[in-house]
């Protein structure tokens, strides 16, 4: 198995820019492989024709040197394992792949190398990128395929999920931004993501930063310097916690910040192909909560204790907001008194959505439990 030894030779890249340090000088040694500055600049200039094509507003210099050298030594780890495990891509894969390039854009294949080229992309290099990106995609697949085993129970109760929602015969194109977390985060460490999402989500939503601009500058996931573009995903290729949030969601929605065991996600569903058009009145919700942060059972059972209390000092004439801004540890409304104001569908994760939707106006919820930890839920009310 290949060792993965990253050797970053120590002088800033800006400063290699900015002092036509020469092209073959060498910037990162990738185990028994190389990355000079003749490649980051390839690079640079492929990157830029993409995000020009699809529209993502351009990082300053410095930061997409940056991220495209990250990219680069991520890349070439992944192309070092399709090779142990001799991927072969031939020029033919190659054709296919151009063209499939071409089609997507409705272009022929001379005018996709025309308009590299007055990006400063030569053909040679952008045939190079699309032969490391067939052969790390051959290694994904075989490695997944490799390592899944699902049952027909497990695919009967996935199937009867995805009809239950609407989601059988539906395809997104989306994309996510990615606050990462580690394996061992604390709680501090989980609380920090969430406001860092939290804080992204509001200058999203208010226009200050379009998604994609978003992505390239704060996403840690590899692809946030492409916008954070996932492509189309039918709903089977998605992990559960992305799919529940998809389901109630309209073209051109974003989510509320969702928790995994990598960190906190934002999606953006940029389209959708094979849904039905939901012609239902649109309801606005307006709510607040206790949120106590927990992520082992015992800390679930713990934070379950507390908000059952909480719950019984508010229903025996304790003020909600007091209580909320006390004790929520939900950065963004603790300070509001636990008010998360006007919510349409789908902006809450869906354990939240479903108990509030049940909610009376001026009822208290038992502790819920998602995937932030447990929540006392009041719904203050509803209006079309």
């Amino acid at each position: 198995m290949i060792g993965i030894r990253v050797l970053f030779i120590l002088f800033f890249v800006a400063a290699a820019y900015a002092e036509s340090i020469p092209l073959d000088r060498v910037l990162a040694v990738v185990n028994d492989d190389i990355i000079t500055m003749q490649e980051l600049k390839e690079q640079v200039g492929v990157t830029r024709a993409r995000m020009r094509q699809q529209g993502t507003p351009m990082p300053d210099e410095n930061l997409l040197q940056q991220k495209v050298l990250e990219k680069l030594v991520f890349e070439k780890l992944q192309v070092q394992s399709a090779k142990e495990a001799g991927v072969v891509i031939s020029e033919d894969m190659i054709d296919q792949a151009l063209n499939n390039v071409a089609q997507r854009n409705n272009l022929s294949i001379d005018q996709v190398l025309g308009k590299l080229k007055d990006e400063g992309v030569n053909e040679k290099v952008f045939r190079q990128n699309l032969k490391d990106q067939l052969a790390v995609q051959a290694i994904i697949d075989r490695d997944v395929k490799g390592k899944i085993s699902v049952s027909d129970s497990e695919v009967d109760a996935m199937l009867e999920r995805l009809g239950q929602t609407g989601q059988s015969d539906r395809t997104y194109k989306l994309s996510h931004i990615l606050i990462s977390t580690p394996d061992d985060a604390t709680q501090d460490d989980i609380r920090a993501a969430i406001a860092r999402a939290e804080a992204l989500l509001i200058q999203i939503r208010s226009g200050d930063l379009s998604f994609g601009e978003a992505a390239v500058r704060y996403s840690d996931a590899q692809d946030g310097i492409d916008g954070g573009g996932l492509g189309w995903k039918t709903p089977d290729q998605l992990p559960a916690i992305f799919t529940e949030a998809l389901g109630p969601m309209e073209k051109g929605d974003i989510s509320p910040i969702l928790r995994s065991p990598n960190g906190i996600h934002i999606l953006f569903l940029e389209d959708i192909k094979g849904a039905d058009v939901d012609m239902h009145m649109a309801i606005q919700t307006s709510a607040r909560h206790i949120l106590i942060m927990a992520k082992t059972p015992v800390e679930v059972r713990a934070a379950q204790e507390r908000l059952v209390e909480m719950r019984t000092e508010i229903l025996a004439g304790k003020d909600f907001a007091e209580l909320a801004l006390a004790n929520s540890e939900d950065p963004g409304s603790a300070a509001k008194g636990g008010e998360l104001g006007w919510m349409n569908k789908g902006e809450t994760v869906p354990a939240f959505e479903q108990t509030m939707d049940r909610l009376e106006p001026g009822e208290l919820s038992q502790p819920v439990v998602s995937q932030f930890g447990v929540h006392l839920i009041q719904l203050n009310e509803r209006r079309e």
